[in-house]
């Protein structure tokens, strides 16, 4: 889910600050070329579909880089315009929204070690959930490796995404996703949601953002109810923005007929890994982000 908190009805959760953007440490130059490089990347697996959204890849990322001269903060890629593009290696289309993170979302250069082990495990016929579907990338990619006799579940609470991610599933025909538009959490409540204006991928309930920021209310409900009818969960991937403990804990009657976990463990890594070793899954961390993968040896 991009940039958002979660604040339940009994307030009792531990809020901590945090922000959308972060001064800049090191040669300035450095991160520039860095930076450059990020967006070659980008503009090679994102092909945009009309002259306005090719445009556009090209406006944002001069932008962008000049930026980090005038402002000296390092925040996520937005872009300037909304436009259509499509996602080169693997041919799904994706609208993303002008003054967004949406296409740094769908970037599958972003997280590249995730995509790499949903595309190694997923199958036709298997069940895909991605709780924090943002725009669509990781649903988008599961559909088209489960078929049309699988199914993907995405849930996505901030009203805004879920109009655009049901448009990106309509652009690809993708009929074996059933978007959930509430808040995988660990009971059925309402949840206030916290948002920094603009970045719909922080979108947290359990996060205080220092910084301006948008609020609304969204239903919370735990998975169990939703996968109740499945005999069989091939990989759950949650990105939450800090609220994976209490996604996890709505997903205990699930959990021992899950395959894979793929979390961001922003937070309470430790209490996370804990529980889902109880369960009997063997967890790892990837790379240099905060990602783990925790896989269940018996159900593979």
């Amino acid at each position: 889910m991009p940039q958002s908190s979660i604040y339940s009805e009994d307030k009792s959760k531990l809020l901590r600050p945090q922000k959308s953007s972060f001064p800049l440490r090191g040669s300035l130059f450095k991160i520039a070329i860095r930076r450059i490089i990020f967006w070659y990347k980008l503009v090679r697996a994102c092909r945009g579909l009309d002259k306005g959204s090719i445009l556009n890849l090209y406006t944002s990322a001069f932008f962008d880089v000049q930026g980090l001269f005038v402002n000296k903060k390092l925040t996520n890629p937005t872009f300037r315009k909304s436009g259509f593009y499509q996602i080169r290696p693997f041919g799904f289309k994706v609208f993303a929204r002008g003054g967004t993170e949406d296409l740094y979302y769908a970037s599958p250069k972003r997280e590249r070690i995730v995509t790499n082990f949903v595309r190694a495990n997923l199958k036709k016929g298997d069940i895909f959930v991605d709780v924090g579907a943002n725009i669509g990338y990781y649903a988008l990619l599961g559909s088209l490796l489960v078929g049309a006799t699988g199914t993907v579940i995405a849930v996505e609470p901030v009203p805004e995404t879920v109009k655009v991610l049901r448009l990106n599933l309509k652009l690809n025909n993708a009929r074996n996703i059933k978007v959930i538009d509430k808040a995988a959490w660990n009971k059925k409540e309402k949840l206030l949601i916290e948002m920094p204006q603009g970045f719909f991928g922080l979108a947290s309930g359990v996060i205080n953002y220092t910084e301006a920021k948008s609020m609304f209310q969204v239903a919370g409900v735990p998975m169990d109810e939703v996968l109740e009818p499945y005999s069989l969960v091939k990989i759950i991937k949650i990105d939450v923005e800090g609220a994976e403990l209490y996604v996890l804990r709505g997903l205990r009657k699930t959990l021992p007929k899950t395959a894979n976990v793929v979390l961001e463990a922003s937070t309470e890594r430790e209490k996370i890994v804990e529980m889902l070793t109880s369960f009997g899954f063997t967890c790892q961390r990837v790379g240099v982000t905060d990602y783990l993968i925790c896989s269940n040896k018996s159900l593979n």
